[in-house]
């Protein structure tokens, strides 16, 4: 018979598993912060007041941001763990991850209610989305 010297649950090695903890709460710590930023950049556009006939348009945004945003820090390699050390070569990163997750998430958000409809999906919602998640 052979010994394990860590032990196996459900087939994930204990060092494994760690690993995929790990980056299942960098992705909901992400994520979390994503629809914050766009919750907040409507509520700024609002004047902390979202209408009731904004609220479809604000879920539309925030499933649509969260999805350009993990895409484009997935991409930009801005997920792999947390920043101890930041440079500025990593800031350059984040800032043009951000941009292009912006306007990928603007071009969708137009796409997706057929044009943009009022003031709600104006640059000013998405420019604020921007800000607020570029100090994330």
């Amino acid at each position: 018979m052979f010994a394990l010297k860590q032990p196996v649950v459900r087939g994930i090695p204990r060092a494994g598993r760690s690993a995929c903890a790990r980056r299942l709460l960098i992705v909901l710590v992400q994520t979390a912060i994503f629809t914050f930023s766009a919750l907040a950049a409507f509520l700024l556009r609002f004047e902390f007041t979202v209408p009731r006939s904004e609220l479809d348009h604000l879920r539309i945004a925030i499933l649509v941001w969260i999805a350009a945003k993990a895409v484009a820090f997935q991409y930009a390699g801005l997920n792999r763990g947390w920043w101890r050390f930041v440079s500025v070569h990593d800031l350059g990163r984040l800032a043009l991850a951000n941009t292009v997750a912006s306007g990928l998430g603007f071009a969708l958000i137009g796409l997706s209610t057929r044009g943009f409809p009022g003031p709600s999906m104006s640059s000013i919602c998405c420019s604020a989305s921007w800000e607020l998640r570029g100090h994330a």
